[in-house]
């Protein structure tokens, strides 16, 4: 039992937290050149790690369960608590349509290769079925089940990476160039803040043990995303694009089954454990009954994914710069106010750095879009 409740908690952070970014890293590895890329990278799982690290300090400053809006609320006051809402509620909702559009793909694409859109509105259902279905369970259901498809998925991302990494390499690069987007999709790629009170409440509120998952967790899965966006980008050059379908072209002939199969197991498992914090923030955030928090949980996603047909990177890209960076902010400043009420002054100095580094992402990001 102590090394299941070890593991499962880190296992359901790294499962959640690969989820569908992972896909829109290979393409800006090769952009960006895989050495700054890769360093880049290291300095995005730093900051994340350290503020889901924060984060688990500010759960554990309240008595009662909440999720990142009730936080926010109750550590800096109604305002905050309603953008926390704001973004928190965007953010979740946001990844689970996309999600759906990119699990209906991955599911047509092992399926039914030529599907004209009817066909992508039914593989959308499908994935939000099974979705759905799986949020029926309890949390330590979700978890185990959480902790299996992870444990697969991790298995066949480092198997897809080792076999792209000796394929032959590209005679095209691109000509490397840096520009804000990578703020973004390093966030939304990176970023398991939905998830992480879920995991204080695996490891039974052990302040250390809730830490160390954390912590661990969000290393672990930053380790096995760059390894895969690192040997795919070398391998594939400018064949690299924003279509999670571009990784074939590096792939020999069993690729054809082994991406979607990744793909669907990256996404199912972010899916179930983010559909499972919103519904308990439903419930016990804003008071909604079992039914109605499922309902609200599950219908608006699907409803949005069979309007929407693409773009799945600008959605991403928007979501990990706007909610991501605004949370970040948020997580800053509660472990600022946490370090004032308890006259700790490291706790303060790495609070105002959390917020100044988000807010600065988030600034250089919005100035790009709106002057450039």
């Amino acid at each position: 039992s102590m090394r299941r409740s070890f593991f499962l908690p880190i296992l359901t952070l790294t499962g959640t937290i690969i989820g569908a970014g992972v896909f829109a890293l290979p393409h800006l590895f090769a952009r960006l050149g895989t050495t700054p890329a890769s360093v880049l990278f290291a300095v995005f799982v730093a900051l994340v790690t350290f503020t889901h690290v924060s984060y688990v300090d500010v759960v554990l400053e309240r008595k009662e369960s909440h999720r990142l809006p009730g936080y926010a609320k109750a550590q800096l006051g109604k305002r905050w608590g309603a953008l926390a809402t704001v973004t928190h509620f965007v953010q979740v909702y946001g990844s689970h349509v996309i999600y759906l559009l990119l699990g209906s793909a991955f599911l047509q694409s092992l399926a039914l290769p030529a599907g004209g859109r009817w066909m992508q509105m039914g593989a959308i259902l499908l994935v939000w079925f099974l979705g759905a279905t799986a949020v029926r369970g309890n949390l330590r259901k979700i978890a185990s089940l959480e902790a299996f498809a992870t444990a697969l998925m991790l298995t066949l991302f480092l198997v897809a990476s080792g076999t792209a990494l000796g394929a032959a390499r590209p005679i095209t690069l691109f000509a490397p160039h840096l520009s804000w987007e990578v703020f973004g999709v390093f966030l939304f790629a990176l970023s398991g803040l939905p998830v992480v009170a879920e995991v204080v409440e695996l490891s039974d509120r052990n302040r250390s043990a809730a830490k160390w998952a954390a912590g661990a967790g969000t290393v672990l899965a930053g380790a096995v995303m760059w390894f895969f966006a690192w040997s795919f980008a070398r391998a594939g050059g400018t064949l690299m694009t924003q279509d999670p379908g571009s990784l074939l072209a590096v792939l020999p002939p069993w690729g054809v089954w082994m991406i979607p199969v990744l793909g669907l197991l990256a996404i199912g498992t972010s899916y179930i454990t983010t559909a499972e914090d919103l519904r308990t923030a439903w419930s016990r955030d804003y008071g909604a009954s079992e039914g109605s928090a499922w309902a609200l949980t599950m219908v608006p996603p699907l409803l949005l994914a069979l309007f929407m047909h693409n773009g799945f990177l600008l959605l991403a890209t928007l979501l990990g710069t706007l909610c991501g960076g605004i949370n970040g902010v948020l997580i800053g400043m509660m472990r600022t106010a946490i370090g004032e009420g308890r006259r700790q002054r490291l706790m303060i100095a790495g609070g105002l750095l959390i917020a100044f580094v988000y807010a600065f992402g988030l600034a250089g990001q919005l100035t790009e879009w709106l002057f450039v």
